[in-house]
């Protein structure tokens, strides 16, 4: 039986930094664009209120974790995020990574949730 995972981050209220993001399903890469070196967000779905120097893909060695781009978002006090879906398959083994970066030093808290099936 066949369903639909999703790979969704979101970061209240600082900023954030993200790169790598796989999954695979065996030898099976199924994100696309995990590390953004395309030098934008195809593959993902951006969604936010903010409209300033958030949800994009940017290039850098300072933040990249690999390559040279990564996805920046510096939107604070409002939630955006990104998400890309994906097939699975029910009783399926899936294995997911990625580097996710804290652009605030203290008092900030992170979710990344990851629904598969």
């Amino acid at each position: 039986m066949h369903q639909e995972g999703s790979f969704f981050f979101r970061h209240d209220p600082g900023g954030w930094e993200l790169d790598d993001i796989t999954v695979y399903h065996g030898m099976t890469q199924l994100i696309t664009n995990g590390g953004f070196e395309t030098g934008d967000l195809t593959g993902w779905t951006y969604s936010g209120s903010c409209n300033w120097y958030s949800g994009t893909a940017k290039s850098g060695s300072s933040y990249a974790h690999t390559g040279s781009y990564y996805y920046y978002d510096r939107c604070a006090d409002y939630g955006d995020k990104i998400q890309q879906t994906f097939p699975t398959v029910v009783g399926d083994i899936y294995v997911i990574s990625f580097w996710l970066s804290n652009y605030d030093c203290c008092g900030t808290t992170e979710i990344a949730t990851v629904t598969v099936g």
